[in-house]
């Protein structure tokens, strides 16, 4: 049985890639998840390493971060158990990253926002502010209305109004 996880955290340290003996990408990462824990009636914020583990296009995907950066990985968790020097037992919990969603905005095109020598921006297909809906003067919708033959009624909408 599979246990699936889905965590919300920063990355510690940035990404390492490694190819694995077959050549294929692998990442490894490790996260820092916020934890609300309770002890003894007493409620404190604690925190949760996760070890990150990636294959293939999700390995570069994770790749391309740094420390710091929030991210919400989604995958199976992976228990080991291992036996210290001292004779320890150990346990740590890893997660082998199936997806992962970045909260680091991007942009469509990608790239960086480029501006010319006055400040103006390039290459925003965006407009400046929305387009006025409804018509800031509705007046022409309403005479079309009267003229169909449905009243003045200014509740009523022509099916050739373009929205």
């Amino acid at each position: 049985m599979t246990m699936q996880i889905s965590a919300y955290g920063r990355l510690g340290k940035d990404p390492k890639a490694i190819a694995t003996q077959s050549g294929k990408a692998m990442t490894t990462a490790s996260l820092a998840v916020r934890l609300d824990c309770r002890e003894a009636g007493e409620t404190f914020e604690g925190t949760q390493w996760l070890n990150l583990l990636a294959f293939g296009k999700v390995a570069e995907q994770l790749e391309r971060h740094k420390a710091g950066d929030l991210l919400n990985v989604f995958g199976r968790c992976q228990l080991s158990r291992y036996e210290t020097r001292e004779g320890e037992t150990r346990e740590s919990l890893a997660v082998i990253v199936d997806a992962l969603l970045s909260a680091r905005s991007t942009r469509p095109g990608g790239g960086r926002k480029r501006s010319d020598n006055q400040g103006n921006d390039q290459g925003n297909d965006l407009q400046e502010s929305p387009p006025d809906y409804p018509p800031a003067d509705p007046e022409p919708y309403r005479q079309r209305a009267d003229k169909s033959g449905q009243g003045n009624d200014p509740g009523f909408v022509d099916d050739e109004i373009p929205f």
